[in-house]
């Protein structure tokens, strides 16, 4: 399977790039990105927590979980955890990628799919925030598949 024909992906990130930033860097900020999105899911939750009065059990999260279910405060709670799940998969295909020694146009991909794969997980959790379930399954799949470009543009 050919990757590197993802034109559109490429001239998104060099349009981003330019001159002024190394591609792998690039990239690699978008972990950091991540990183960033997964404490502001949390402190999402946390806030809308504390609206109600309740809170959260912290000495029994399972059950704050059970009793939110299904409210605002159970989806950004699951959209939390979703995030802390994807992570991972990002997190490998990025580092793998920087790993290999890519030349720049690949480094370009990399870097565009990365930001891609930022952008469908923004779309997911306001999806999921907002208690739309078919739209975030669109948004969740293609985010994902950016994991796998990212993992076999390292891989050619």
């Amino acid at each position: 399977m050919q990757t590197s024909g993802l034109p559109i992906a490429q001239a998104l990130a060099a349009s981003v790039v330019g001159k002024a930033l190394d591609p792998s860097k690039l990239a690699l900020s978008a972990v950091l990105a991540s990183m960033v999105m997964h404490l502001g899911t949390f402190y999402t939750f946390l806030a809308v927590a504390s609206l109600d009065g309740k809170g959260i059990d912290n000495a029994n999260p399972r059950e704050t979980q059970r009793a939110v279910s299904g409210s605002l405060k159970g989806r950004l709670l699951a959209a939390h955890q979703n995030q802390a799940e994807s992570f991972p998969y990002f997190a490998a295909a990025v580092l793998g990628a920087a790993s290999v020694g890519l030349n720049e146009s690949a480094q370009t991909s990399v870097a565009a799919l990365a930001w891609l794969h930022i952008c469908f997980r923004i779309g997911y959790w306001l999806f999921y925030a907002a208690d739309v379930p078919n739209m975030r399954t669109a948004m969740f799949v293609p985010g994902f598949q950016c994991c796998v470009f990212i993992l076999l543009e390292a891989l050619k």
